[in-house]
């Protein structure tokens, strides 16, 4: 059990860089990838702890083991991006402008890299990971693996607090435009009857809205950053205009 977990984020960690390295090729900056704070992506830990349970016996055959790769890495990350979308209302990834695509979720381009990828682990990186835990005392194992949870854990409630104020922003932006535009009709008519008043609203209203668009805390221009493609399920507009600021 202990040396699974070891595996879930000592691949985690490698998931990670390999994700930051990504990001930087494509964008040239340094930029922390992944739905939590820390310096893991548990997608990839889950991953690959999948795979050498149930492929790595199947390592001596290259073809099934790619295939069987292929499959179960394009389930887990057609599993999590529609459970994710599901729990928080945002598309984090999407690949609907790429050919071969399942609900935009998945493509085939992705899927026979990571399939490419897990041979790689199997073949070269897992023996010598499997050496290295194996290489750890018990007894500090242990406190290594208690430390390591409890910050994930930490950072998971962190993470998704982050996610549902961000969801608050734009809720209050959407309502603030709404506002604006009710006043902005009102404004003429014979229902107005202090035009300096209603105008002095509006004028308020757009502060207010500037300010949720432009003064974000730095764990949601983290997660904006990180996820440079998302899209809110409800409050498109809003996000794209935040999105264009921090750009």
């Amino acid at each position: 059990m202990y040396k699974y977990l070891y595996y879930f984020f000592i691949y985690s960690f490698l998931g990670w860089c390999l994700e930051v390295c990504y990001a930087a090729l494509n964008t040239g900056k340094f930029i922390n990838r992944g739905f939590l704070n820390g310096p893991y992506c548990p997608i990839y830990g889950v991953g690959v702890v999948i795979i050498i349970l149930f492929v790595f016996p199947l390592r001596k055959n290259i073809f099934v083991l790619f295939i069987a790769s292929v499959l179960l890495t394009s389930i887990l990350e057609l599993t999590t991006g529609f459970a994710l979308e599901k729990i928080f209302d945002y598309r984090w990834w999407d690949y609907s402008n790429v050919p071969f695509n399942i609900g935009g979720y998945v493509c085939l381009k992705f899927s026979l890299m990571w399939g490419i990828a897990c041979i790689i682990v199997v073949d070269i990186i897992h023996p010598l990971v499997s050496n290295f835990v194996k290489w750890i005392p018990h007894f500090i194992s242990k406190i290594l693996l208690g430390i390591m949870i409890i910050a994930i854990v930490i950072d998971l409630v962190a993470s998704v607090r982050t996610v549902l104020k961000l969801n608050l922003r734009l809720d209050r932006i959407d309502k603030i435009a709404i506002d604006i535009h009710n006043f902005s009709n009102g404004i003429g008519s014979e229902l107005t009857t202090d035009f300096l008043t209603t105008n002095e609203k509006i004028k308020k209203l757009n502060q207010e809205k500037e300010n949720l668009i432009k003064k974000l805390n730095w764990d949601q221009k983290r997660l904006l950053k990180a996820f440079p493609t998302m899209k809110s399920n409800y409050h498109k507009e809003s996000l794209d205009n935040i999105k264009n600021n921090l750009n």
